[in-house]
């Protein structure tokens, strides 16, 4: 079973989540991490451009590499998540890595991924892996921005949805 310490669902999760982040951390102990457009331009609306950023392009061990270099004098307690997969997956596994506190604000809910300590990233070799990554101390999840995906999306969470309800 998973347990979150804390769940948010709201038409304004990212909202709050901006918030929460202004009230209880103080910049240098959290880092943002998003993709390169969408949730990019939600972080970019939450007025937080005095807390580093990670933006992920690749989903990759190499990339886990490049943040480690990049912030390893950083004494990083939390990562913020905001994005799909591939920005979450590379969370969990840094989350894993370096034992971070891990908020996840999902863009997409197509899959259970967003809540299961499994990290998909692209190897050094170019090839997938399945790695142990970090389930989500705390997920906000924003319906609208959910709402706002792409319909293959949605229609996807659907047939997961019914599919974890017939296994």
């Amino acid at each position: 079973m998973i347990l979150f310490d804390e769940m948010i669902v709201s038409d304004n999760a990212t909202k709050i989540l901006a918030d929460e982040i202004k009230l209880n951390y103080p910049p240098g102990q959290i880092v943002l991490i998003c993709g390169k457009t969408y949730s990019k331009n939600i972080l970019n609306s939450l007025d937080l451009n005095q807390f580093e950023r990670f933006e992920v392009t690749q989903g990759s061990t190499k990339e886990i590499t490049k943040f480690n270099n990049q912030f390893k004098a950083k004494n990083i307690s939390t990562i913020v998540a905001v994005g799909g997969g591939k920005v979450l997956d590379f969370s969990k596994r840094l989350s894993f890595k370096r034992s971070l506190y891990l908020i996840c604000a999902p863009t997409v809910i197509s899959n259970d991924g967003l809540c299961s300590p499994i990290a998909v990233l692209k190897g050094e070799d170019g090839i997938t892996y399945s790695l142990k990554g970090k389930s989500p101390d705390a997920i906000y999840i924003d319906l609208a921005h959910i709402l706002s995906a792409p319909k293959k999306y949605l229609i996807s969470a659907q047939a997961d949805l019914l599919t974890n309800l017939s296994a």
